[in-house]
């Protein structure tokens, strides 16, 4: 006689499908590019205004997750606070003005529903300004 436990149990074994992944895996991105950091060198101009001046930043790239942040480069006695950071580590979207008009602008949180064009590393390179929230960063040196 069959036994009805095993045949359900086999049965069940084989609806199981494995479907095969596309090449964009977040965990094999996490893998790979764990610790991984594109550091840029650049500098924003506001000169142009009053009392601007021309300041130093590091742009990091965080390929893991494809976080950017934006410290200030501070020298000795320049009479800042020591505070490095103007941009804390979040993915940064291209145009801040390039969202949905369903979106309620009530809350400050994006999401990647309403934005859809973040920054890449394709999009840093030396030579080139980018502009991030309103701000134009032109990049001079990477490692």
């Amino acid at each position: 006689p069959r036994d009805p436990y095993l045949t359900k149990r086999n049965q069940a074994a084989e609806l199981k499908k494995y479907t095969t992944k596309n090449d964009f895996d977040k965990l094999k991105q996490y893998v790979e590019m764990d610790r991984k950091v594109l550091r840029f060198y650049a500098v924003w101009d506001d000169r142009s205004q009053m009392f601007g001046e021309k300041r130093e930043f590091v742009i990091q790239y965080y390929l893991v997750n494809d976080t950017m942040e934006i410290r200030e480069v501070h020298k000795a006695n320049d009479g800042r606070d020591p505070f490095p950071i103007l941009i804390t580590r979040h993915k940064i979207p291209k145009d801040r003005y390039d969202i949905k008009g369903t979106f309620s602008h009530v809350f400050l949180e994006l999401t990647d529903t309403e934005v859809s064009n973040y920054f890449k590393p394709s999009d840093l390179m030396v030579g080139k300004t980018v502009n991030i929230y309103g701000r134009n960063f032109f990049l001079y040196d990477c490692d």
